[in-house]
């Protein structure tokens, strides 16, 4: 322990000798060390580190899925769950759950709030206990008088209740109905987890609950194909998934027989919770991984030819050493540790620039699953450690190995030339062309990607999201349970809304475009009888006030828009988009056509198409708009809408007005989810942006630290054969030939690490495949470029030392050594 404590302190102090060289090599540990910390933390968060759950890796989704019915993950119907709960014996119990939103009104401002209506079990199935109050009753969700009570989340309790310890027993008025709070859950609980997934057609976002409700009976609709339900489910101990999976699979071919209407070609799918919240961001944060892993690797190297370089200013040092009788393996740990106490510096600051990294990330909002549990926490602590000895160790061991070789005869030699040079000499170009191939790699990674943004940012979303501001609203059904009601309630607010100062257009949906929910559906057209459920034609239904069109930025392509004379006592009519026209009526006239939402046989009456727009995008820029279906709002009226204002400035700045308007028709009816269409729009892009900001800042500090090391290689070839350059110099040659001579060395080991790094490119770029949009994953042009781009980088990094060359005296120079 002496001997260790010796070597730290003697370490200490060769480093404090050597502020400059020191200080270099811990920046460029702290960068590396810091993007990998960061790029781990959020591994360790998302897909690492067990849900906050009891006994987490055994708690299970369960989707229904229907390819015969085209189809895949579907929530469940009501009828269905319960034949699942009774048939299964490899689940310690199944649980089933809703979310939706509710007014919470009657305490100060009427704030939407997002809830979980769910059975009596779930908080039993998830192991996890009330910090105040109760869960609910087994079985509570039985009887539909006792259901009407409530368990609180901490920041709603914190947030609208003030914490008040007395709040067990007391009343809530939730959409105007009252509901008693009997539970108040851990401040730590989230269920769900925020997730999104891709149902049926539709991508869909489950957030965060602020309160559980329970779900009974009258909650839910009876009917097998009304599927509303998702499930939670925990297997037994000694139950694996697949012997889960099989057991559903039997079931399903169960309720496939006794109720093969809607059920036919029905199955279950199982999967682990984990992986359900996770979603498919795996393969792009292990892409990113890998690229910072590239960034410690360039590090390492750049730092072992710089220790290589500063080996020949230590050789005498080390002979003497030996001559007093150092063993080779004392000298070895002694320089090690040298290594170590630098990277243990680098990874504190690593460490600090983790930390700001992770704000960045963060700060592009829930782009990423479990973003609020991000951070650096033991196991980030210990990662940090541990790459900071193993890149010690990659980047010491070689230097280390070179210099106790040495033989200490010829070291103390006044004037003897330094002993394994040539060695070195090839180390050095090694490592040079390792970090030029990874740069490249790097970089060509970056360029796909930022390209790939450019082409997504260029999507025409098929409407015009500028100056559009939009909110929810939820109409209480106390007062507005009536269709009649409903429908006055939105013209007013339409007609007051549009005659706001700044104000150029209103109009309401019930699904926004790039919203959390979109609602596919099947539908009939008349003359065209489909036999197969699969081949019914599909299309996102939306329902909207006459002027959304205008509002929104849709053109018209033929026919006609709504009109407020489009009430329920009318002609039943639609709209649909270009998209529709083209794939169901191809090369005919889709107006006065008549389709039927849902089966041909049920009784919902023939519309009649009297209008096509323009095709607009529902869920992603990166996907094809799809087929749309628009009913008018005063024939299909509802409780929910949301908001839509287009204004002639900044439209934040006509968002009093409007709450006003809304307070004024109704004073307790909250207006939620606040956005801007623009902002929508951004954030459905969210996760590209990321990730290419991510690899653009990993590119830029692989090609700046590619660059040094060049600059620091070829600095110490010159400095190395300044004899041999006297020589030659003393011998005729000229400035030019000089100057050619250490650039023809640098373009030599750059083309090298060109060659390398375009192979290694062409192998690994195509995992970026399902990253990029318009753009292929061996795109010449960018290849090209680039490469270009990194030749140029690495001639200027070498032209420098190359310059200080030709300014050798030759009489100085041949008294060198």
């Amino acid at each position: 322990m002496e001997t260790i404590w010796q070597d730290i302190r003697y370490g200490g102090r060769v480093l404090l000798k050597k502020p400059v060289f020191t200080t270099v090599i811990i920046l460029a540990l702290a960068l590396a060390i810091g993007a990998n910390t960061a790029i781990f933390s959020v591994i360790n968060a998302i897909l690492l580190r067990p849900l906050a759950y009891d006994r987490p890796e055994r708690l299970v989704m369960l989707w229904e899925a229907n390819m015969k019915k085209g189809w895949g993950l579907a929530p469940t119907s009501y009828l269905n769950f319960t034949d699942m709960k009774e048939q299964n014996k490899l689940l310690e119990g199944l649980a089933a759950f809703t979310d939706s939103s509710f007014n919470l009104t009657g305490r100060d401002e009427p704030e939407r709030v997002k809830g979980l209506i769910s059975s009596a079990n779930l908080f039993s199935l998830l192991g996890v206990k009330p910090a105040r109050g109760r869960a609910f009753l087994p079985d509570e969700d039985v009887n539909p008088k006792a259901g009407r009570v409530l368990v609180l989340s901490w920041g709603l309790w914190q947030r609208r209740f003030g914490g008040d310890p007395n709040v067990i027993g007391q009343n809530v008025l939730l959409n105007d109905e009252s509901y008693t709070v009997v539970g108040v859950m851990p401040e730590d609980f989230h269920f769900p987890p925020l997730f999104t997934a891709t149902v049926g057609s539709a991508r869909i976002t489950i957030a965060e609950a602020d309160l559980w409700l329970l779900l009974t009976p009258d909650d839910v609709p009876k009917g097998r194909e009304l599927r509303t339900l998702f499930l939670l489910g925990r297997l037994k101990e000694g139950t694996t998934l697949e012997q889960a999976r099989a057991e559903m699979s039997a079931i399903a071919r169960r309720l496939e027989t006794d109720y093969p209407i809607p059920n036919t070609g029905l199955e279950i799918k199982v999967i682990p919770l984990q992986q359900q919240v996770a979603g498919d961001i795996g393969l792009p944060l292990f892409i990113l991984f890998g690229a910072v892993s590239f960034i410690l690797l360039i590090a390492c190297a750049n730092i072992t030819n710089l220790l290589l370089a500063r080996a020949t200013e230590r050789q005498k040092e080390i002979g003497i050493r030996q001559a007093l009788g150092a063993t080779r393996l004392r000298l070895v740990r002694q320089l090690l540790t040298e290594s170590v106490l630098m990277s243990l510096l680098g990874g504190a600051a690593g460490l600090l620039l983790a930390y700001w990294g992770i704000k960045l990330i963060t700060g592009f909002g829930p782009t990423l699953p479990r973003t609020k549990e991000i951070g650096i926490d033991l196991t980030v602590l210990l990662f940090t450690l541990l790459v900071s000895v193993l890149t010690a160790v990659i980047f010491g061991l070689s230097p280390a190995l070179q210099l106790s070789k040495a033989d200490f005869n010829e070291v103390l030699k006044e004037g003897g030339r330094n002993p394994g040079g040539g060695r070195r000499r090839r180390l050095h170009r090694f490592l040079v062309i390792s970090e030029v191939a990874l740069s490249l790699v790097l970089l060509i990674a970056a360029g796909l990607m930022i390209k790939s943004l450019l082409r997504l940012q260029k999507v025409n979303p098929g409407f015009n999201p500028d100056n559009l501001l939009t909110m929810n609203l939820f109409l209480p059904k106390s007062k507005y349970g009536e269709e009649y009601r409903q429908a006055a309630f939105q013209q007013r607010l339409l007609e007051r809304v549009a005659a706001l100062p700044g104000v150029e257009g209103a109009a309401t949906v019930d699904d926004l475009p790039f919203g959390e929910m979109q609602q596919i559906y099947g539908f009939n057209i008349e003359g065209q009888a489909t036999s197969e459920p699969s081949a019914r034609p599909r299309a996102y239904f939306r329902t909207v006030s006459p002027d959304y069109f205008r509002v929104m930025g849709i053109p018209l392509v033929k026919g006609r828009t709504f009109s407020e004379q489009d009430k329920q006592d009318a002609e039943k009519v639609v709209m649909i988009n270009d998209a529709v026209a083209r794939r169901y009526w191809p090369g005919e006239d889709p107006l006065n056509k008549h389709i039927k939402r849902g089966r041909s046989e049920s009784n919902s009456p023939w519309l009649t198409v009297v209008g096509v727009v323009g095709s607009a995008n529902q869920t992603a820029l990166t996907i094809a708009p799809q087929p749309e279906i628009y009913l008018p709002y005063l024939q299909n009226t509802g409780p929910a809408m949301t908001l839509v204002t287009r204004t002639a400035s900044n439209p934040k700045g006509s968002l009093p007005s409007v709450q006003r308007e809304v307070s004024a028709l109704e004073k307790d009816l909250p207006v939620s989810d606040v956005k801007l269409m623009t902002d929508l729009l951004s954030t459905s892009i969210g996760q590209p942006r990321l990730y290419t900001l991510l690899l653009g800042i990993f590119a830029f500090l692989a090609i700046v630290l590619t660059a040094l090391g060049i600059y620091g290689v070829m600095s110490y070839s010159v400095t190395q054969r300044t004899h041999e350059i006297g020589v030659r110099m003393a011998l005729g040659a000229q400035p030019s030939d000089i100057l050619k001579m250490v650039i023809r060395e640098s373009v030599f080991l750059t083309l090298c690490g060109l060659a390398i790094g375009l192979a290694l490119t062409f192998a690994l770029t195509r995992t970026l495949s399902s990253l990029l949009f318009g753009v292929t994953p061996f795109d010449l042009t960018i290849f090209a470029l680039l490469s270009l781009v990194m030749f140029g980088i690495a001639l200027l990094s070498s032209y420098l030392p190359a310059r200080r060359s030709t300014k050798v005296n030759p009489l100085i120079a041949l008294r060198y050594e």
